[in-house]
């Protein structure tokens, strides 16, 4: 299974972007933060529904959380088209928040923050000084 194209509209650091996929090879490079790990997460959220199309797993889909809507949005879209040998499969996923901005905001900062620790802790290592 092949990703053609992924489009994704509110999701994390993302506003509305569309990524088109080469046939052959696609490189996702960048500088800390700029949100590889995002797109590869919206990537396997996709991938995930789509598997459940082609085939008869009883896994559970990967779920969007509300800290995935960007923050100040109200809602996301993430939208996938992968193509096999014998068939087209397009993956729309919607997510709207079913708590208040308030407390999506709060969530979205939290996360942001342990990660910011998480990035602090690994800066100022051992591993670093030598």
């Amino acid at each position: 299974m092949k990703l053609e194209r992924l489009n994704l509209a509110n999701f994390r650091g993302f506003d509305q972007v569309d990524f088109p996929c080469e046939s052959d090879v696609t490189l996702i490079a960048g500088v800390n933060g700029v949100g590889k790990s995002a797109l590869l997460c919206a990537i396997a959220k996709c991938a995930s529904h789509a598997l459940l199309k082609l085939t008869q797993s009883k896994e559970n889909a990967l779920l969007t959380t509300t800290t995935d809507v960007k923050s100040g949005k109200e809602s996301l879209f993430i939208s996938a088209k992968f193509k096999t040998p014998t068939v087209d499969v397009h993956v729309d996923i919607n997510r709207s928040l079913e708590s208040s901005t308030e407390e999506a905001e709060s969530l979205t900062k939290r996360r942001d923050h342990l990660r910011f620790l998480t990035r602090e802790t690994r800066k100022g290592s051992k591993e670093e000084k030598k």
